[in-house]
């Protein structure tokens, strides 16, 4: 039992609190002929260039049908490091963390589009002047944005805006979704209709539901196309308040040779999850961990389990950030360690 091996494996997300957009644009759906306002908040995505009392520069390009792949971007107008005033941002008045740009005079001639060429959205990635700090988005990933063919039929969705997160059973979540021409949209939770409504765009307040996995499902149809956009959350049981066991101290705690305590030292988090092998690394509230008195630690018991054999763990805090033990002698990592599952 004592080859534990957790996961060393941190996935930076957005925290909880009201979704938001790391960039949006006036108009709000482009096409390649439209001079674009672009807006970027600093404080989304990983949030790199938050409070960085730094002039704030933008490193961009399209994805187009010339591109091989989502991330392969073409007609790159920028050089990364290189503090070119023509790149930089402007700060918005009274904003600490919200730059504008305008990429004019329109999409085409700002990216030197080739006749016959589509774009299909905008690429970026900003960073101070020599590039020693970056703005991405959830992850690390390139920033994109969507342009529209003409008056052809888009829908943005304002939030969530991150894909997954965990909230507690009947807590509310603010779906907002727009979109470019008059449609039905329609809400749904794992298949149940919830919402139906008509227009341009709508705002519903989603209750999570019964326990467990979600899958929702907005539809929007104007009459001749239907437009889809899928994330999911994990409703949650309520956190149990315990005192740490006499004896418990964070890390691992063995109980002979089938059982132990585990105790993680996260203040101030809103539920911490474990995930294993004994869940196939699925979120499961069986498996929520209690909270002590004083907000500090979080502590679960695993028993059952079979002398000699691995237990792979990592927990997830806030339904974003998976963590390893950090008193661990052994660790994975999902480089070295590639049958580890995401």
């Amino acid at each position: 039992l004592r080859r534990l091996l957790p996961l060393y494996l941190f996935l930076f997300g957005l925290g909880f609190g009201l979704p938001a957009q790391i960039v949006w644009t006036e108009p709000e759906f482009p096409t390649v002929d439209d001079q674009v306002q672009l807006y970027y908040d600093a404080t989304q995505g990983t949030a790199g260039l938050m409070n960085c009392n730094c002039d704030v520069y933008l490193h961009t390009g399209v994805i187009t049908s010339e591109s091989s792949n989502p991330g392969d971007w073409k007609h790159v107008v920028t050089t990364w490091g290189v503090a070119d005033p023509a790149w930089k941002m402007t700060r918005v008045a009274g904003e600490a963390n919200l730059y504008t740009y305008t990429i004019g005079p329109s999409i085409r001639e700002f990216y030197g589009i080739q006749p016959g060429e589509e774009v299909e959205k905008l690429a970026f990635v900003f960073r101070n002047a020599d590039g020693s700090l970056e703005g991405k988005d959830v992850g690390g990933a390139d920033i994109f944005y969507p342009v529209v063919s003409g008056n052809a039929f888009a829908i943005n969705v304002l939030s969530p805006a991150q894909p997954f997160q965990v909230l507690f059973q009947g807590e509310g979540l603010s779906i907002e979704v727009s979109a470019s021409q008059s449609a039905t949209f329609r809400v749904f939770d794992n298949g149940s209709l919830l919402h139906q409504t008509q227009g341009t765009s709508f705002a519903y307040e989603l209750s999570a539901g019964a326990l467990g996995a979600h899958e929702v499902r907005i539809e929007a149809d104007n009459g001749s196309t239907t437009l889809t956009h899928t994330f999911e959350y994990f409703s949650a049981r309520p956190v149990q308040t315990q005192a740490l066991p006499p004896g418990v101290e964070w890390g691992l705690n063995f109980e002979g040779d089938t059982a132990l305590t585990l105790a993680l030292l996260a203040p101030n988090k809103r539920h911490v999850f474990l995930l294993s092998d004994l869940t196939d690394f699925a979120i499961d509230n069986d498996f929520l961990l209690h909270r002590t008195p004083d907000g500090q630690t979080w502590w679960i018991r695993i028993g059952g389990l079979q002398p000699g054999d691995f237990f792979r763990f990592q927990y997830l805090v806030d339904g974003t950030l998976r963590i390893g033990d950090p008193y661990s002698p052994l660790i994975l990592d999902p480089f070295n360690d590639p049958w580890i599952p995401d």
